[in-house]
C-alpha cells in the first residue's frame, strides 16, 4: 500500500507539467510546488544533494500528502514543512518560484 502512494504521488507530479517548469519560467502552482518537495525529501535519501540537512535516512521515503504542509508562498519561494511519519522529524523545504529546491533544513 505503501509504494502504491509513493508511486502515486510520483505520477501526479509528473503529470503537472508546472514541476517539469524552469528558469526562464513562472511560478509554479501549490500541487506542483508540493509534488517537487515530495520529491526532492525522498530524493535525498538515496542522495546527499548538498543541502544542511545532508542525506537523509530511508523513513523520509514514505511520505503522504498531509506530512506536507506549504508555511509560506511569495513571489520568490514556496517553504513547506515536511514532518516525518516514522520519527516526527521537520524539514524545512524552500523551493524557487519554478520548483526547483534552493534550500532543505532540519526544524530546530
Amino acid at each position: 500500500m505503501k509504494k502504491i502512494l509513493v508511486a502515486s504521488l510520483i505520477t501526479l507530479g509528473m503529470s503537472s507539467t508546472g514541476v517539469w517548469a524552469h528558469g526562464s519560467h513562472g511560478m509554479v502552482g501549490d500541487d506542483a510546488a508540493k509534488a517537487s518537495a515530495a520529491r526532492t525529501v525522498q530524493r535525498m535519501t538515496f542522495q546527499d544533494m548538498g543541502f544542511e540537512a545532508g542525506k537523509l535516512d530511508k523513513s523520509w521515503k514514505e511520505l503522504k500528502g498531509q506530512d506536507l504542509q506549504l508555511v509560506l508562498k511569495t513571489s520568490k519561494s514556496f517553504i513547506f514543512e515536511v514532518t516525518n511519519p516514522e520519527t516526527g522529524e521537520v524539514l524545512v523545504v524552500t523551493l524557487e518560484p519554478n520548483g526547483d529546491p534552493s534550500d532543505v533544513s532540519f526544524n530546530k
